[in-house]
């Protein structure tokens, strides 16, 4: 779009002058123009407009969409961090009163302990040792524990047993907490999971929108009303010839004729040729500097080295493409009662117009056409041959629907 843009607004200024071809021929497309109400300028700049636009929308919901994940993303985390702090695992706490009751073993069997006490002499002279070690004598000491902890009262509830009633209101109000965060957790997601549908599909619907008007702009007719290009095809053509003026119809055969003398009539001593065939779905054209000059004899032809350069406008890339030739640049013209290799014109890179295989046929709208595999751009999708050579107008042997002859208006 870079290349059309730059022709577009090379085009204004030359757009604004009136159009007016150098010579006016009766009976040909060559006559002065007439522009519609949209000028080339104006269409240039909604397709410009367009383009900018279905840009901003694309990053626009692009943005919406990265920050809505990342913050969908961190709220899941926070609550996955949550639920891990607030609910503990049974396993864990096992584990963790497993590790109480070994450090209550091993501070009673710690030195200094009751049992590992040093012995020491009380007021009466007997040693405290040797009393702590005596069996117990009386009940109240048979209550006691294993570790002088004292049994429970009657009709209080052991400790034990209160422990384990109270690890299972834990472990129950755990699996609550496990269960509601669970349910909000689904509900985040099948929300976040509605509102990315829903942009999603906004996104879709604004693109589909912004592709129909850019498809109809791209097929909006141009400015003149003998031309049948788009003004897609017409910016990519203006572009590539590097022109400053706009391109003007100086033959077309459904208005002019089909006959080579039409052709000639129409094309005169002009020079800087854009000849443009039509057939079924496919728009393709050849570029030559020199024009279509007659040999003096009639019934001879004349060689001319220009330059020569190829294009597709629909039907072969999957945009308009300029098409290269290596080598061989030149046009053969056939004089009105002449032949040149089997036609009235044959054009470096193969093209045969008025094509009759052995004399020019009447039409010249018959041709013959094939372009080398080797000049061939990446990205060809036409029809090509046993021998891969590419195919312009879905066959090597054609009638055209439509020949036109453009120039840059003002050229020689």
């Amino acid at each position: 779009m870079s290349a059309i843009r730059t022709s577009a607004a090379e085009d204004q200024t030359a757009l604004s002058a009136p159009l007016s071809m150098t010579e006016a021929i009766p009976g040909c497309m060559s006559s002065p123009l007439s522009p519609r109400v949209m000028t080339l300028e104006e269409a240039a700049d909604q397709l410009i407009h367009a383009e900018r636009k279905a840009r901003k929308q694309c990053a626009a919901v692009f943005s919406c969409g990265l920050i809505l994940g990342i913050a969908l993303g961190l709220l899941m985390a926070a609550l996955i961090n949550g639920s891990l702090r607030t609910v503990e695992p049974p396993a864990a706490r096992e584990m963790a009163s497993e590790s109480d009751q070994n450090d209550t073993h091993a501070v009673i069997g710690s030195p200094i302990g009751p049992a590992n006490r040093c012995p020491a002499l009380s007021e009466t002279g007997d040693w405290e040792g040797e009393r702590q070690m005596q069996p117990h004598q009386d009940g109240t000491d048979e209550q006691m524990g294993y570790h002088d902890l004292p049994e429970a009262a009657a009709g209080e509830t052991p400790r034990h047993s209160a422990d384990a009633k109270g690890d299972g209101e834990e472990h129950a109000d755990g699996a609550t907490s496990v269960a509601s965060l669970g349910c909000s957790m689904q509900f985040v997601v099948v929300v976040s999971l509605a509102a990315v549908a829903a942009l999603s599909a906004y996104q879709t619907l604004q693109l589909g929108a912004l592709r129909t008007e850019i498809n109809a702009i791209h097929t909006m007719p141009v400015t003149f009303p003998d031309m049948s290009l788009t003004v897609l095809q017409y910016a990519s053509l203006h572009g590539w010839l590097g022109a400053k003026k706009p391109l003007g119809v100086v033959y077309r055969s459904s208005g002019d004729g089909t006959t080579y003398s039409d052709l000639l009539r129409c094309v005169g001593d002009k020079t800087g040729l854009v000849i443009i065939v039509r057939r079924g779905r496919y728009v393709f054209g050849v570029y030559i500097s020199a024009g279509l000059q007659p040999p003096d004899d009639p019934t001879s032809y004349r060689r001319c080295n220009c330059d020569v350069w190829w294009f597709s406008l629909v039907g072969h890339f999957d945009k308009p493409t300029k098409i290269k030739i290596d080598r061989g640049q030149w046009v053969f013209v056939a004089g009105r009662e002449g032949s040149a290799s089997g036609a009235s014109v044959y054009i470096s890179g193969n093209l045969y117009l008025g094509d009759g295989g052995v004399w020019p046929a009447a039409d010249i709208r018959s041709c013959y056409q094939y372009t080398n595999n080797k000049n061939v751009p990446a990205g060809y999708m036409g029809d090509r041959d046993k021998f891969g050579e590419a195919l312009l107008g879905g066959s090597k042997k054609f009638m055209a629907d439509e020949i036109e002859v453009l120039q840059v208006v003002g050229s020689e």
